[in-house]
């Protein structure tokens, strides 16, 4: 007989019970779960926060001291593969599939008692002591429960009291009905299935998201009690629900919403709605998969919902969540059938949304600018059709920033959406509206480009504040002031280097020090690197801005040592920052050193061989001044062009 015997150490509690389990809500999802197994109809959970206690009752059938010895306690006992599959009186579909959820109780609390009362056997009671168990574990002891008093009236079912808590439950009673309404489908009277928490049952309400939604799709047919709960909804659709798996048909339910802004799924910063939950046999199994689809599309960010697939958890096929039963097994052959299915789903949603937003984006224009309707009523039939297809499309568009910030920039596109429009039906060339899908779309850039002479004379009060804006920029360089000075000032105006640079899509910094990421990369370097200025403009690209003072004249050599070592700290920076990378890639890095004066013309092709080899550029405060003069003075002179689109323009 071979001597290979595998064996099992204790040790494994602590990986399956007390680290697997890393929050409250889980913990007592797995108890909920147990709950349903036993067919109780009603589970009470009471949160003390003083005495740093939660206690868990359920009316369901109890557990015997055999039960407790062969079942509770035995870890990993797979009650589906042991005929039970259903639960023992009400025949529900069970929940619990590994045997291990029941060790949740070990992650939160220090001491866990049970008591629990089977019809037609002795009522039970024991206390487990975490740390006597943890004791056991490190001294490969068997260990041994404590057997518990029996209170007197103890009800049928089964109790378990958690105290001497290892995490405070402070935040407890919303942040926990919230999490618990979103984790379970099967919670309510349509389900014979009650949660309360400290005497208040948990309803769909406590999602906290069903009356932001505006928009509605549900799989399948509609559902009356979640629809009584979304207040907001101004459209609906139903959505297939088949999906084929093996060869056979099987259904889904549920539902995906749309709010009116992403700001409305953040609005807890611990917990974002912006996510479609998988659910299936009444509980989650995958919280978000959504983020299998990024948010490259607008209207994933809006999105919020779940999806109820019991294939997932069929008792013929093998368990395809993982072990903590919040995310799914992604090698298991029925995930990319799901995600496709979801994949299909988005795409039928998105032309609904679309359409919704914009039909929405019209009216709303319409009511708040009354300026723009008069505009609007003033074209003919056709043209007023792109129109309103138009600005209804800046109603699918997503701006960044907080609420002021945004409104003022939907404001702004709305002005030159009306100068875009103006322009293309001067042109005679309207089609061009069709090609628009987003903001940063190349037809979106293309139509506003060619707008460019009749929305400077739109803006002459803007232009007019550019040219003084220059007109400072140049006393400040001519006068030779602290490098400080300009900076600043530069900083404040990036549009000076590139008008295109107006509107960055993340953080600009002034005075970013790598000296960190530099070490990592040469821990010989005699110097740190102090970034001057760094920001990421529309495209993704990083630029870094280093700036000389006007009257001083750098060796091009020192320039490009200086500029080597900015970009190798940050591209340092971005492989210690992964989630800073846009896309997953580092970004394109450009380094401009601004100086004040130029260099000689017969050295230019060395110059300009030493400045591609870092991506690199030179300008001069003079060039940067003369070309914002020239730009701006010549819009200015346009300022008394098209006199009936500047009246709108200024009303919006």
């Amino acid at each position: 007989m071979s001597d290979f015997e595998i064996k099992i150490d204790l040790n494994v509690l602590n990986h399956l019970g007390m680290s697997l389990y890393s929050n409250t809500p889980a913990v007592l999802t797995e108890i909920i779960s147990n709950a349903w197994d036993a067919d109780a109809q009603n589970v009470e959970i009471t949160l003390d926060v003083e005495k740093g206690e939660v206690i868990i009752k359920d009316d369901g059938h109890g557990m015997s001291k055999d039960d407790i010895i062969n079942k509770f306690l035995k870890v990993g006992y797979a009650r589906r593969e042991h005929g039970r599959a259903k639960s023992d009186h009400l025949k529900r579909q069970v929940m619990g599939r590994k045997g291990i959820g029941k060790l949740a109780m070990f992650s939160l609390a220090n001491k866990i008692q049970v008591y629990s009362y089977k019809k037609g056997e002795q009522p039970q009671a024991f206390e487990v002591d975490v740390k006597d168990l943890q004791q056991s574990i490190k001294e490969s002891k068997n260990y041994i429960a404590d057997s518990l008093e029996i209170p007197e009236n103890l009800a049928y079912g089964t109790t378990i009291k958690l105290f001497e808590l290892k995490k405070a439950i402070d935040r407890t009673q919303t942040y926990l009905r919230k999490r618990i309404a979103r984790r379970f489908s099967i919670i309510g009277p349509n389900h014979n299935f009650t949660v309360k928490i400290n005497g208040t049952d948990i309803t769909p309400a406590d999602r906290d998201f069903l009356s932001d939604l505006e928009f509605i799709w549900e799989f399948g047919e509609s559902d009356p009690e979640r629809i009584k709960s979304c207040t907001n909804i101004t459209q609906k659709n139903i959505l297939p629900n088949t999906i084929t798996f093996e060869g056979k048909d099987v259904k889904v339910s549920g539902y995906i919403g749309s709010v009116v802004k992403p700001s409305q799924l953040k609005k807890d910063p611990e917990i974002s709605n912006n996510s479609i939950t998988v659910i299936s046999h009444g509980r989650v199994f995958e919280e978000d998969i959504l983020l299998e689809f990024g948010s490259a599309k607008v209207f994933t960010n809006y999105l919020v919902g779940e999806i109820v697939a019991d294939f997932l958890d069929d008792n013929e096929k093998p368990d395809m969540a993982t072990s903590s039963r919040q995310k799914l097994q992604q090698n298991d052959p029925r995930y990319p059938v799901l995600k496709g299915f979801l994949e299909r789903t988005l795409q039928l949603i998105d032309k609904d949304w679309d359409k919704w937003r914009r039909e929405k984006g019209v009216n709303e224009v319409k009511s708040n600018t009354p300026i723009v309707s008069e505009w609007l009523n003033s074209l003919k039939k056709h043209e007023r059709e792109s129109a309103e297809k138009l600005i209804g499309r800046v109603n699918t568009f997503r701006f960044s920033g907080n609420e002021e910030e945004q409104k003022a920039a939907r404001k702004t596109v709305l002005k030159n959406t009306v100068l875009a429009f103006e322009r293309l039906r001067i042109q005679d060339n309207l089609d061009a509206l069709d090609k628009i899908s987003n903001l940063q779309s190349e037809n979106f850039k293309d139509v506003f480009a060619s707008v460019n002479d009749i929305e400077a004379s739109m803006f002459y009060e803007i232009t007019s504040q550019r040219l003084k804006v220059i007109e400072k920029f140049q006393k400040i360089t001519d006068e030779n002031q602290l490098e400080r000075a300009v900076q600043m000032y530069l900083y404040d105006h990036l549009w000076l280097l590139d008008p295109s640079w107006e509107r960055v899509t993340g953080t600009s910094v002034m005075e970013q020090t790598l000296t960190k990421e530099l070490k990592q990369i040469n821990p010989d370097a005699a110097s740190g690197a102090r970034i001057d200025i760094a920001f990421k403009t529309v495209s993704g690209k990083h630029v870094i801005i280093e700036m000389k003072r006007p009257k001083v004249h750098p060796d091009i050599m020192n320039l490009v040592a200086q500029g080597n070592k900015y970009v190798q700290a940050t591209t340092q920076w971005f492989s210690n920052n992964p989630k800073n990378c846009p896309g997953g890639n580092i970004p394109h890095i450009e380094v401009i050193f601004l100086v004040g004066s130029g260099y000689l013309q017969e050295n230019q092709h060395f110059i300009n061989m030493q400045l591609l080899s870092i991506n690199g550029k030179i300008l001069t405060y003079n060039d940067l001044i003369v070309q914002s003069k020239q730009a701006y003075a010549e819009y200015q002179d346009k300022k008394n062009d098209a006199a009936r689109i500047m009246k709108i323009v200024e009303g919006i």
